[in-house]
């Protein structure tokens, strides 16, 4: 290394002489011939006049000490005595010229910096090359040499008042070790995963059955309403309505060849954009699983009163069914692929048996009665068309239950999905048609106008009493089932946001017999009830609310959609939706949330509160920890509370509070030594994870193939983000990145694997394995 190639102090002290020195050197130097040719004349003052002084050339200068100190007189000669001050002026322009004159001298790389003078505000910028690689290796170590202080400088000023003291908000320095597993960690690890996948693959039939009992039920409680709605126009409005669902197949399956994760909405924008986001799809989902249950037991009370007398209001009975298939939950009832199986053939073969039945009446009677209702509709082209435009958007609700297929896709065998979707289409395009068709064709608009029981009217006209005992019966199964199916997806929705720390951990709590949720299935079922009063125990309301949930679930799903091209491009999937399909998909649920709410402005307020009050429980939880901050830092500035022992003591409290919601740490898996790419892991766990530990996991499969700066931009990370400390772990791959290898590192490190981060999972990943079979969270492109 080049002596010029660093600047120290001392350097720049042997520059500078002392007198003596000065004297020694002057006397052993020849002296430099002083130009004394006389000059022109000059205007103005006299030459050596105080208020003007003589600049002579640089060439012609005599030896002076770089410090600026006046030379001995009779050692040199008096004009250099008169230079003197102006060397004094031009110290720091010629230390400048110094450093330029080393710096030149430093191995230099095309790119280029510059430097400015602050002291000197005529200088020009100095440009500077960046140091040679030898130099930055020594600075390094020098630097990673120097004792560390014990704590962290407190980064300044952040979103919350923090002049707090330093101990409490440190959490120690990051830490370099080699996770060792061995064999049998391994062999526990793929136990584990075994017993969680002991179970068989649901086919498309069963598969299609836990869907279909809530798509091809809907049929009960949609058909008064599209009925009053678009009136003979129904099956129109019917068949676009199921046709709209076309568009969202793709997307799903899209989605969930890429994200194979129960969860639907919420875990896609979870591993697709900011936890925030996935948040508030999350309460548009338990708003829809609530909405399905208050709507599937107030029209399963209307079937059954109009089949028998009840001793007490029609709400009280859709209480009762609320409260006691919750309870059922409680108790350990669970859905059974073979029970919902069961339930949906039933209900198949009583509505074809209802529409064979209809079509045998029909061809007996005529078609009198459908003449009579297309002559009592509506007339008018404005009209017509309004009516199909508000029936096309109100009859969305006859198709739902769609939207919870991707809650249940890890279940569901991977060639089996595509098949599902088709299968709920298909079916809904049929059952609905076909009954809307023979029901204006038996029963006049008077009568289908009078109640929710449209389909009981249509059995009894149709076949007599019996049939309709049969469609009353099969009203409350599978409508008692809808019940069912609202709790159970509330409950998995709770635990998942439980697990993600979005809600306390006491919502997780369990029965100790039955395993149940109670804490959850309390929280289900109380929801209902103020759903159900906000409606003003009223179906229609109710309905209205359940369909703009509903269609505000797909239209999460269609921005999904787009979202997954955008910032998940890399992500590993076999199938990829057209960009038109989905744009499509966007503006057609776009156009009929925007036709739902002109025709029943108050369904956008109900909407709106349900959905605001939801999404404040989910948003303000995780910034908890804020609160406290700011309850600590109005603590330290208030001299009557800092003084006070009961404060003090809440302060201390709050204090633990959020180092214990600190406590739980998340990991990182990296692949490489970038520090951009560690910056931008550590930036998203600020904004998403209440944590002040991050574990970076690494595996190697030979320790020469470690990345070499992976230790010192740790380190470096570390240091730059003070609020969290930063360990590293480097673990062997023992045959590869495989999901066996994810749970042992999550089980010696004590980190949940849905609290496990991975860039992206890509295409060229070199591993047969997808995301969901990881079980991490992508958090980058």
């Amino acid at each position: 290394m080049s002596n010029q190639s660093i600047i120290t102090p001392q350097k720049r002290h042997r520059t500078a002489l002392t007198p003596q020195s000065r004297v020694r050197f002057a006397r052993t130097t020849p002296r430099r011939q002083v130009d004394t040719t006389p000059t022109r004349p000059q205007t103005g003052p006299e030459v050596g006049s105080p208020s003007r002084s003589r600049e002579p050339s640089p060439l012609t200068l005599p030896y002076v000490d770089f410090a600026g100190n006046p030379p001995v007189e009779g050692d040199i000669s008096e004009e250099a005595m008169e230079m003197s001050e102006w060397v004094k002026g031009k110290q720091r322009e010629q230390d400048f010229k110094e450093v330029e004159d080393v710096v030149r001298e430093v191995a230099s790389t095309p790119r280029r910096r510059t430097v400015r003078n602050a002291n000197s505000t005529a200088s020009p910028d100095i440009p500077i090359r960046p140091p040679s690689f030898a130099r930055s290796e020594f600075e390094t170590i020098i630097r990673r040499l120097r004792n560390r202080s014990p704590y962290k400088a407190v980064v300044s000023q952040p979103k919350f008042p923090n002049n707090l003291d330093y101990a409490w908000q440190f959490a120690g320095w990051g830490k370099l070790a080699y996770l060792d597993l061995g064999s049998h960690d391994l062999e526990d690890a793929a136990r584990r995963l075994e017993d969680e996948n002991d179970y068989p693959k649901l086919d498309q039939y069963r598969a299609t059955s836990i869907a279909g009992n809530a798509v091809w039920g809907s049929v009960f409680y949609s058909l008064p309403v599209i009925c009053a709605t678009a009136d003979i126009y129904s099956p129109i409005c019917m068949a676009v309505a199921c046709s709209v669902l076309f568009l969202f197949r793709p997307i799903l399956l899209e989605l969930g060849d890429a994200i194979r994760v129960d969860g639907a909405s919420y875990v896609y924008l979870l591993n697709l954009t900011a936890k925030t986001w996935a948040l508030c799809a999350a309460a548009v989902t338990l708003i829809d699983a609530i909405a399905t249950g208050v709507v599937s037991a107030a029209t399963a009370s209307s079937y059954i009163k109009g089949e028998i007398t009840l001793p007490f209001p029609e709400l009280v009975l859709t209480i009762i069914i609320l409260g006691g298939f919750t309870g059922l939950l409680l108790f350990g009832v669970r859905e059974s692929s073979n029970v919902t199986l069961g339930i949906c053939t039933f209900h198949c073969v009583t509505i074809l048996i209802l529409v064979v039945t209809s079509v045998a009446h029909w061809a007996k009677v005529g078609s009198q009665t459908l003449m009579d209702n297309w002559e009592a509709s509506p007339s008018g082209s404005q009209t017509i068309a309004r009516s199909i435009f508000n029936g096309i958007c109100i009859g969305l609700l006859g198709v739902t239950g769609f939207e919870s297929v991707p809650t249940y896709i890890s279940v569901i065998k991977p060639r089996a999905y595509p098949a599902v979707l088709r299968n709920l289409i298909i079916g809904a395009l049929v059952i609905n048609l076909s009954v809307l068709i023979t029901t204006y064709a038996i029963l006049p608009t008077e009568q289908i106008l009078s109640g929710a029981n449209i389909l009981s009217l249509v059995g009894q006209a149709a076949g007599g009493t019996w049939l309709r005992k049969i469609v009353v019966v099969d009203s409350a199964i599978v409508l008692c089932g809808g019940v069912l199916t609202g709790a159970v997806t509330t409950c998995g929705l709770v635990e998942r946001l439980t697990a993600d720390r979005a809600l306390p951990a006491a919502f997780n709590r369990r029965l100790p017999r039955t395993g149940s949720l109670w804490v959850a299935c309390t929280l289900y079922l109380a929801l209902c009830l103020i759903v159900y009063s906000a409606s003003k125990f009223n179906l229609s309301q109710a309905s209205n609310l359940f369909s703009m949930a509903f269609m505000s679930v797909l239209f999460v799903f269609a921005i999904c959609g787009v979202v997954i091209k955008i910032t998940r491009n890399r992500l590993r999937r076999a199938y990829q939706a057209s960009l038109a399909v989905v744009l499509a998909a966007n503006a057609a649920m776009i156009v009929t949330i925007a036709g739902n709410i002109t025709q029943s402005p108050t369904i956008l307020a109900l909407f709106a509160v349900s959905l605001f009050c939801v999404i404040a429980v989910l948003l303000l939880y995780p910034q908890l920890a804020s609160f406290y901050r700011w309850f600590v830092y109005l603590c330290e500035r208030n001299t009557y509370l800092s003084s006070n022992k009961r404060w003090y003591r809440w302060k201390l409290g709050a204090i633990r509070k959020i180092k214990l919601m600190q406590g739980q740490s998340v990991a990182v898996f990296v692949k490489r030594d970038t520090i951009s790419s560690m910056v931008e892991a550590l930036l998203y766990v600020c904004q998403n994870e209440n944590t002040s530990r991050v574990a970076f996991v690494h595996a190697y499969d030979l320790v020469d193939d470690i990345p070499s700066e992976l230790v010192a931009n740790a380190k470096l990370v570390d240091e730059a983000f003070p609020a969290i400390t930063v360990d590293l772990y480097l673990v062997p791959l023992h045959g590869g990145f495989t999901p066996t290898l994810v749970e042992a590192v999550s089980a010696k490190l004590d980190i949940p694997k849905n609290l496990m981060f991975v860039g992206t999972i890509a295409h060229d990943h070199g591993y047969p394995y997808d995301l969901g079979e990881y079980g991490l969270r992508v958090i980058r492109s």
